[in-house]
């Protein structure tokens, strides 16, 4: 009975260790952009872009590339938030 429950412990850790592992490569960050932009657009009340993003499980980060936020036109006519090339 001991060795029945070790058994089904072990598959079961070892499925969850594979999906953990398998999930980055399944998973297209970039699929989630134009979302993301639209909600930053929604709150923010400006125009948003976002490059690339790349998804980390290790890490547990989401990064994201090339993050542009408009200034308020009243202010100045470039951006507020540009990343430096």
């Amino acid at each position: 009975m001991k060795k029945t429950f070790w058994l089904i412990a072990a598959v079961i850790i070892g499925v969850v260790l594979v999906a953990i592992i398998a999930l980055p490569f399944m998973i297209d960050a970039d699929q989630f952009r134009p979302a993301i932009q639209n909600e930053l657009n929604a709150m923010l009340g400006r125009e948003t872009t976002i490059g690339h993003l790349d998804l980390s499980v290790w890490h547990g980060t989401l990064k994201a590339a090339d993050i542009s936020i408009s200034d308020d036109a009243a202010f100045s006519s470039v951006s507020f938030r540009q990343n430096p090339e």
